[in-house]
């Protein structure tokens, strides 16, 4: 027969451990393979300027300035999105019975909620962000290419290969590779809100928001634990020696 508890755990750990960390590690890879993609068909001549291999080098038509702000946010969240959902898996897990102290509990309960809040809005916040920037920076024609403004690396891609397919097919792909590194902050701030959803499911268990602020909550079929303390009272044998407990209100066994 399988065990419900084992299966609710399971269930409550999945957002964690098979969505929001595979997801962050997809979201540092695409990343990665899109630098790749700009590290393959650039170079860089004196003073440092990043030239594209394939345009005419050296007559500064080819120069490209690139924005690497959009980058830099989406590998940072990816690696903090890494660590939270090491943290919501360990709390799951720390909550998935109601045993052990509040105050440790508590502190479980607070890290994984306010964890993935803070991923989810800034996931939320780099994505309204960098698509804002893709629509500020279209190009109206190819002539923007040689215009000396700096843009992000999806930008490159995208406009590259819009206006000179024919010429660099490798566009496409890097296209592709940049704009599902920026979408793929979409299911990352869902799975963080569904891992949140399952700290609360643990939380209500205790007690809900009260509890969480440091309030007694409610332990298994007792509504606190100050109640499942006084519905026990010793039970002494003859010798004096106390061997258990017995509910108030029933009479103690009979050696």
């Amino acid at each position: 027969m399988h065990n419900p508890n084992g299966l609710r755990t399971v269930c409550l750990i999945t957002p964690s451990l098979l969505l929001l960390m595979p997801l962050s590690v997809l979201a540092f890879v695409l990343e990665r393979i899109s630098q790749a993609f700009l590290a393959v068909h650039t170079s860089r001549y004196i003073y440092g300027d990043l030239y594209f291999n394939d345009w005419g080098l050296g007559d500064g038509s080819a120069r490209a300035h690139v924005n690497y702000g959009p980058t830099g946010a989406i590998i940072g969240i990816s690696i903090m999105t890494l660590i939270v959902s090491g943290i919501s898996a360990c709390g799951t897990w720390e909550l998935r019975r109601i045993e052990g102290t509040p105050r440790h509990q508590r502190a479980w309960s607070w890290a994984v909620v306010l964890a993935n809040f803070a991923i989810t809005v800034a996931s939320i916040a780099v994505l309204a962000w960098y698509s804002a920037l893709q629509k500020s920076e279209a190009w109206s024609s190819v002539d923007d290419f040689s215009s000396g403004r700096t843009f992000t690396r999806e930008t490159w891609f995208c406009q590259i290969n819009k206006f000179r397919s024919d010429q660099d097919d490798w566009a496409a792909p890097a296209c592709g590779i940049a704009q599902a590194a920026r979408y793929v902050l979409i299911p990352l701030a869902l799975s963080s809100a569904l891992c949140i959803v399952a700290a609360w499911i643990l939380i209500q268990d205790r007690g809900s928001f009260s509890w969480l602020r440091g309030g007694r909550g409610r332990y298994g079929g007792f509504d606190n634990l100050y109640e499942m303390q006084a519905q026990h009272r010793p039970v002494f044998p003859k010798n004096g020696a106390a061997v258990g407990t017995v509910p108030i209100g029933r009479p103690a066994p009979i050696h």
